[in-house]
């Protein structure tokens, strides 16, 4: 008998893959920090906070930036790929809802 798919039942290739596609993109849109389309991830706004104060650092005028707060912006293209994701409860509850 043919080494079967898990997830959907069709046959694997001879490298024990299934060719159809199996895969969830690590996204905003999925992220465990996403509240609504803002970011919280702290990683995040922290090198965001770092970028800013090197371009103020270059472009200081003769003065220095002794506090700076940010917030977070909508997000412009939630469901690109980010490298802080983690997956959230919301998502990760709804998972098995879709086994049926």
């Amino acid at each position: 008998m043919d080494k079967l798919c898990v997830f959907c039942g069709e046959p694997l290739n001879e490298d024990g893959v299934c060719e159809n596609i199996h895969s969830f993109k690590k996204m905003c849109l999925n992220c465990q920090f996403c509240d609504g389309m803002y970011c919280q991830n702290e990683d995040n706004k922290q090198k965001a906070l770092e970028k800013m104060l090197e371009t103020l650092k270059k472009e200081s005028g003769g003065y220095s930036v002794k506090t700076l707060e940010i917030e977070p912006l909508p997000l412009k293209k939630p469901a690109l790929k980010c490298s802080n994701w983690a997956l959230s409860e919301n998502i990760r509850v709804q998972l098995p809802a879709l086994f049926v």
